[in-house]
Order: structure tokens, then sequence, then C-alpha cells
């Protein structure tokens, strides 16, 4: 296969279910995927045999090694930051671990898979970095404190790294996503997630505007209405007060 006829390559930080799992089914028919998983059996449980896989959890840095091993000779062109967790509980009862393992799946993990990437990339290959924060970055919400400030972390990162990949890949572009309430199995338990966006509808609206974006650097909102329909508002948000 020569250079001109290599399909693109879509690396999904957080593959295996809820909106990471939406994006990989929703890709380009083109597109080869290559996705992280937790485990072997989350992997299986998508059901996308012909993606390739990476498992093992990012909030261990043996896997983030690991992971870096795999993805070295790839022609990767997208690459997008979904991976997370969601608890709620006062922080104050948090533990050190549970700050320690949030931080790592949220922001440490892939930030260090992402530097690799961006490290490793060829220069003549253009790069596009699609984040998918949260309404969270901007929003204040009870017992949600480290959560919150893990997205606006992760969204704020975005931002400044859009300029350097831009400069140092000419070419690249970076899209900011923040997705409001998707109806997906991540807050199970936590709330009545019935009524809110379906992943797949958000999915097809994340890979539009990434088929029409040509700043360096875009981003847009996708808002849940009452009636569980998406509304997209773009541009960056001004953060709640307390």
């Amino acid at each position: 296969m020569t250079k001109n006829t290599i399909p693109p390559h879509a690396f999904i930080i957080g593959a295996s279910r809820g909106l990471g799992l939406s994006i990989g089914r929703e890709a380009p028919k083109k597109m080869c995927i290559l996705g992280t998983a937790r485990t072997a059996a989350s992997a299986f449980k998508a059901q996308q045999e012909e993606w390739s896989w990476c498992t093992g959890d990012i909030a261990d840095p043996t896997t983030v090694v690991e992971v870096l091993d795999a993805i070295r000779d790839l022609p990767i062109t997208h690459i997008f930051w979904v991976a997370g967790i969601h608890r709620k509980q006062q922080f104050p009862t948090a533990s050190y671990e549970d700050i320690d393992v949030m931080t790592r799946t949220h922001f440490t993990g892939p930030v260090n898979i992402l530097r690799e990437c961006i490290r490793r990339a060829p220069r003549n290959r253009p790069l596009h970095l699609i984040t998918i924060a949260s309404t969270s970055s901007y929003r204040v919400r009870d017992q949600e404190t480290l959560y919150c400030a893990l997205k606006a972390a992760k969204a704020h990162f975005t931002r400044n790294i859009a300029r350097e990949l831009a400069r140092d890949i000419p070419g690249s572009k970076t899209l900011l996503v923040n997705p409001g309430g998707m109806n997906t199995d991540l807050l199970k338990g936590i709330a009545d997630v019935s009524n809110w966006m379906s992943p797949a509808v958000v999915a097809k609206l994340i890979w539009d505007r990434v088929a029409r974006q040509t700043k360096i650097y875009d981003e847009m909102n996708i808002l849940r209405q009452d009636d569980g329909s998406p509304k997209v508002v773009n541009g960056p948000q001004l953060p709640e007060m307390p």
C-alpha cells in the first residue's frame, strides 16, 4: 500500500462504552479504529471485532506504556480523547485512591498518551485531536467538585495544545466538544437518563463537525434539551458562579 492510499486511523481513548463506543460505530467506513478498553471482556462486549484494541486501565502507568507500544507504528490521523469515569460524592469523603484514579483516568493517563502520539507523529501527516470534555467543565454541580474540575482541566489543556499542535505539525486541527447528559450506563443507578441524549446522535454531530472543520481550533457545546434532543451552541461558554 502506497503512502497516498493509507486509510485514516482513528485512535479512541475510551472506546468500549458510552460516547466513545458510539464515536467508533459512527465513524466513516474508510476509517480504521483503534480503541482502548479497560479489559478484554469490555472490548469483546463492544462487539466490534473489526476494531483493534489496547486493553488495560489507563489509570495504571504500566498500561499507558503498553498502549504507547501498541500504537507506535500506526498511521494515526484522528485522536479522540474520551475516557472518563463519574463519581458523585462530597469531596471531603473522597479517598486518596478515589482522587488518584479519577485524575489518572480523566487527565494524566490520556495526557501521557497524547504526548507520545504527538511527539512520534510524522511532521508531514496532520493530526486531528478531538477532546470530549463536558458541559460540566464550566458548570457548578453538587457533589461533583472533582469531576467538574477534571473536565475543566481537560478542556483548557485542549485549548492550549491546539496552537502547539498546528505549529509543530502543519495542517493539524483541534476540536473541543462539551456534551451534556447522555443516555449511557455511566450514570446507571445515579440518575434517570432515559430521556437524555442518544450517544449515537451526539457522535454523528461530532463526526459532522470533524468533517467540516477548517480552522486550527473549534469548540462546540452539545446541550441536552428538555425533550432529550441535542442543541449545538458554538464557542466557549462562561463558567457558572457558585
